[in-house]
């Protein structure tokens, strides 16, 4: 068995998706919190899970850690000091010889019990995930499922022997994604001096491990990886989640609300445009369209709102047509209005009677 680590962290180019009061441990993915995800993966391997939060945030995960068993320790910290400082500080609360680390912030349909038989069968000493998502500050070297060079800096020199062994594939067009399963040796490299886990010292364990057992590569070619870090991958995970769901015929929709809306743009000839609003009134039948709706906001009845986010305590008003939208606290949706593959943050009250199927919510009617 393993025990976990899932680090918290500010999540903070994910606002205005998150707030105080919609933490990013709370983020609905197809109206399920993120955190969930991310437990529900490492459990079925897992001793015990740690989750590092800041102190202030602990009330803010009691309702989804209280769902589940003994296993889940939450361990507070008193400010954000990098993630190799945060795994270094409960190293001796660690009893196994095999280590999980996550950021909390991955959807993935991958299963953790191929990862680990993988770890295990070639007993790495460190094992990371790769996936098709290009960074152009990331350098990798790697040949067949083993990493040889990582660099995260712009300028960087290859080391001597790192074409010693043969052919040497350098890519910029995939990376690893942070998920690290190590033994519990490797701690011994957790130093003061190194902050960040992926840009200090994935590189440095890297060239340590390369003469020894180089670092393991998993890759499923055809699985959903993503991780949770900004608007565009939250709404491009939830988009195709809820693809996946349609196509098996398990989520409820009006799909005659979504001819019409569509049939509008055309009509319309309406052309994507960003605008950010804040705190002010917007005319009735307004067209509002790939927009953040500030806090405060009032928009007038008849209105149109596509593919924005809708923060807290927005006034939408009657007979409003909202598509491809998130929808945050306190929002108020007067009657007559439709929603289309929306996402709703918890804390939403509905007046009227939905139903839900997968835990995709829609009207009563087919």
């Amino acid at each position: 068995m393993f025990e976990s680590i899932i680090l918290i962290g500010p999540g903070t180019e994910l606002y205005p998706l998150i707030n105080n009061h919609l933490p990013i441990t709370s983020l609905p993915i197809l109206n399920k919190p993120l955190l969930e995800y991310n437990i529900e993966l490492l459990l079925p391997i897992s001793k015990t899970l740690y989750i590092v939060i800041l102190e202030e945030k602990i009330s803010t995960i009691s309702n989804i850690v209280e769902k589940y068993n003994e296993k889940i320790r939450v361990v507070g910290v008193s400010c954000y000091d990098g993630s190799v400082s945060a795994i270094r500080n409960i190293g001796s609360m660690i009893t196994s010889n095999n280590i999980i680390v996550t950021k909390g912030d991955l959807i993935t349909d991958i299963r953790i019990e191929n990862v680990a038989k993988k770890f295990l069968e070639t007993q790495a000493y460190f094992l990371t995930i790769l996936a098709e998502t290009k960074n152009d500050n990331v350098t990798l070297g790697f040949q067949r499922d083993e990493l040889l060079f990582y660099s995260t800096s712009p300028v960087f020199e290859f080391p001597d022997k790192l074409f010693s062994n043969g052919k040497i594939t350098l890519s910029r067009e995939v990376d690893t994604i942070q998920f690290y399963m190590f033994r519990k040796e490797v701690l011994r490299m957790f130093n003061n001096e190194t902050f960040g886990f992926k840009n200090n010292l994935l590189p440095k364990l890297v060239d340590e491990l390369r003469e020894v057992r180089p670092v393991v590569l998993y890759s499923e070619p055809n699985a959903v990886i993503h991780q949770i870090k900004n608007k565009e991958n939250y709404l491009k995970v939830n988009r195709l989640l809820k693809l996946r769901l349609n196509n098996e015929h398990n989520a409820i929709f009006d799909k005659a609300k979504q001819k019409q809306v569509k049939q509008y743009i055309k009509k319309n000839e309406l052309k994507d445009f960003s605008n950010f609003l804040g705190s002010i009134e917007v005319c009735k039948e307004t067209i509002v369209l790939n927009s953040i709706v500030g806090d405060g906001t009032k928009i007038g009845y008849q209105s149109k709102i596509f593919s924005s986010i809708i923060m807290e305590a927005v006034q939408v008003g009657e007979g409003c047509i909202i598509d491809r939208c998130i929808i945050g606290c306190r929002v108020n949706i007067l009657p007559g209005s439709t929603l289309i593959d929306c996402v709703i943050s918890p804390g939403y009250c509905f007046k009227d009677q939905i139903q839900s199927n997968n835990g995709v919510f829609g009207n009563n009617d087919k």
